[in-house]
């Protein structure tokens, strides 16, 4: 997925905030999943509570303080 389109969702996506640049906290209310693929296997990191985009590759951090890290050609969906 580019880029400008996971922004574009992101600043649409009804219950997100958008903070400082390219974050964006997701509210409680809001249950997202993002399926990302690796190695060949499809991975799924349930209950993003932040998403920061950064010029290469974006942050992912879940709702337990995980934090996961993709580039962004990997990201399969939302």
């Amino acid at each position: 997925m580019k880029r400008e389109s996971l922004k574009d969702l992101l600043d649409h996506l009804p219950g997100a905030r958008g903070q400082s640049g390219d974050m964006w906290s997701l509210g409680a209310a809001l249950e997202v999943t993002v399926f990302a693929e690796a190695g060949g296997d499809l991975v799924t990191v349930s209950r993003v509570e932040r998403v920061e985009l950064r010029p290469d590759y974006l942050v992912l951090t879940g709702a337990k303080g995980e934090t996961v890290f993709f580039p962004y050609e990997k990201i399969a969906g939302i």
